[in-house]
Parts: structure tokens; sequence; C-alpha cells
């Protein structure tokens, strides 16, 4: 991922049964059965507790910020799910879940940075969200429709990818408001083994936002 103005900041997630079979193999082989049991039911409780948070927060944090304007409202309920997602991320790392590397995090704050990002895991928002505390985000649209995340988006202000002029404009103004908007370029998530497609939406919004 990049960040205008600055030397390209660098993250990267992989599970632990993958780092572990790209660096040794034969000590892989060599785990106890408990050691897989043990991660299987950490990686349970960890999305349990993801789950949890956003019927949590639909239900008594959503509505009071329903009662602020726009713009107090908004980067309150992001710096809660930014925290939460810290949090989450943190509790995966230490269980063994997890193994994240993250090269000048401190270039993804910069105020008006435009993130972009690929997109292989699950993971890749909750991560950068985690490390940006007022990002807003590019999100699919579908999102809206699940009754857990549909608070907490709306909440935040996250942006749906549905209407290309309204995504555009949204992404625009928070950009012009200083709020790092982070965006995957490929509009879903990056098919293993095969080459990256990118759309042009970055690169619009990078010129025409004033990222650059």
């Amino acid at each position: 991922m990049a960040v205008p103005r600055h030397p390209a900041s660098r993250l990267r997630a992989e599970y632990s049964e993958m780092s572990v079979a790209t660096d040794n193999r034969d000590q892989s082989r060599q785990r106890p059965q408990d050691y897989y049991v043990l991660r299987f039911i950490c990686t349970g409780l960890a999305f349990f507790c993801f789950g949890l948070f956003g019927l949590l927060f639909r239900l008594f944090v959503y509505p009071p910020l329903l009662l602020l304007r726009r713009d107090p409202g908004q980067p309150l309920a992001r710096r809660l799910i930014s925290g939460f997602f810290r949090t989450f991320v943190e509790t995966l790392r230490l269980t063994g879940v997890l193994t994240l590397h993250i090269d000048r995090p401190e270039n993804l704050r910069t105020p008006g940075a435009l993130i972009v990002a690929n997109h292989p895991s699950l993971l890749d928002v909750v991560i950068l969200i985690g490390l940006i505390p007022d990002a807003c985000c590019i999100v699919n649209e579908s999102l809206w429709s699940n009754a857990l995340m549909k608070g907490p988006l709306n909440a935040a202000g996250y942006i749906p990818n549905g209407d290309p002029a309204q995504t555009f404009d949204a992404a625009q103004r928070y950009l012009k408001e200083g709020s790092p908007v982070v965006i995957f370029p490929e509009g879903t998530r990056t098919e293993r083994g095969s080459r990256p497609v990118f759309g042009r939406s970055a690169a619009n919004l990078s010129v025409r936002g004033g990222a650059l």
C-alpha cells in the first residue's frame, strides 16, 4: 500500500500456519496437536467477540450517536471502531493466530492521506482501520444489509461503493476535510495466484481529491 507524499508504508499479515509452513516445515510437523486446538479455539473466540462488538455497538452506541450532529458523531464512532479493531488484531497476534509486519506505520496517519491497498484477506480492513483512528473507508455496499454491521458503518460515515459518483464525492469531501481515506482499487478480494487488476478510482481520487 502507498501513502502520497511519503515513502510507501508496507503491511504484511500472515496466519500462523502459513508462516510456519513457509519458514520451517519440519517444525510445523512437530507441533503438538494441542497447539492447533488452542489456536482454533482462540480464533473462534476472537471472531465471536468481533460479532458481539457489532451487536453491542448497534444496540447501545449507535442510538446515542444519532443524537449528535454529523461532525462530532462520526469521528467518535470511527475512533471507537478503530480502538476495537486494534484490540482485536493484537489479541490475534498475542494468541499466535496472526503474524503482522508493519513498516513506517506513522505514514498511514497523515491527515488527508489516500491509502491504496490490495485485499488478500478478510482482515485487511480491520488491520488498517485499527492503525488509523480517524480513517474513513470505502466499503462493499452489501455490508449495509448485515444487521450487525449496518449500525457501525452508518455511525462512522463509511462510504458504500455502490454509486460511483456518490462514492467519489464523499471520498473527496473526507480528503479535503483532512481525514485519511482507505480504498481497495480491486473492488473485491484479491484472488490467490492471480495478478491484481486495479480500477482507475484510486488514481482519479488521488488527483482530483488533492491527495497528490
